[in-house]
């Protein structure tokens, strides 16, 4: 657990790793933004995908067949989330998918980043130095937040509280195995089963959060259960395929 860290010049590393979540985040909470989870989390979840090319690409690993299997049926989850949409809300669907691909591309990247520097500097290290930027990172976005007197006028502490505990636990425990157990992919597939979990939760939850899901019919979120389910098995083909060449 502990760590080292290898030098001071080598502080890019854990920078870089915060930027990469830094981008992520804002990248998927643009696409939260428009309203459609169902949407954005299933397609965020395709990063195992992204995560296998850029090892394949940055290591001497190259993609097998079953890898551009995985490759065709995310794409076709993707696009089946989209096939049955209101001609109306079509373009904003189509920027929740391109919003929500973009952050997957980046969380892959900070995935690979943190399995590689982690080697060297240890989860002890790699963890709090990425947190230390990743708060510096932040500072850039006040100037866009709303005052602390507003946020209580709307009385929205306890989402907020409750939202930031859960997102810093989950960056901690991916942190942790994916510094540890140096399996970005095969961890991946584990966290991205998020994806199909987010289409009923998003549906059943509508009314009460106010998300768009309530406006939809039952063909579009039917519709995109099977998208979801597309990429869930995706995931499960890159993770097999990892298994059986290891």
């Amino acid at each position: 657990m502990g760590g080292q860290i290898p030098s001071w010049t080598a502080l890019w590393q854990p920078a870089l790793v915060a930027a990469f979540f830094f981008v992520g985040q804002c990248l998927i909470f643009s696409a939260f933004g428009f309203g459609d989870v169902s949407v954005a989390v299933p397609v965020v979840s395709t990063k195992v995908i992204f995560v296998t090319a850029m090892l394949a690409i940055f290591t001497t690993e190259r993609p097998s067949n079953a890898i551009w299997l995985a490759a065709v049926l995310a794409t076709l989850g993707i696009l089946l989330i989209n096939f049955i949409v209101p001609r109306s809300e079509r373009r904003v669907v189509m920027k929740i998918i391109g919003l929500a691909l973009l952050a997957a591309i980046c969380f892959a990247a900070f995935d690979m980043c943190v399995q590689e520097f982690g080697k060297e500097w240890g989860t002890g290290r790699i963890g709090p130095f990425s947190y230390w930027f990743l708060g510096l990172y932040s500072l850039a976005l006040l100037p866009f937040a709303n005052r602390p007197r507003e946020i209580a006028a709307a009385r929205m502490w306890r989402e907020l509280l409750i939202g930031g505990l859960l997102v810093a636990l989950q960056v901690c425990l991916l942190v942790i195995a994916l510094s540890n157990f140096n399996d970005a992919a095969g961890i991946n597939v584990v966290y991205s089963l998020r994806g199909l979990w987010a289409v009923p939760f998003a549906w059943l939850a509508a009314d009460w959060a106010g998300g768009s899901e309530a406006r939809q019919s039952r063909a579009v979120m039917v519709c995109r259960l099977f998208g979801a389910c597309l990429l869930l098995a995706a995931v499960i083909i890159a993770i097999l395929d990892r298994s059986v060449v290891s």
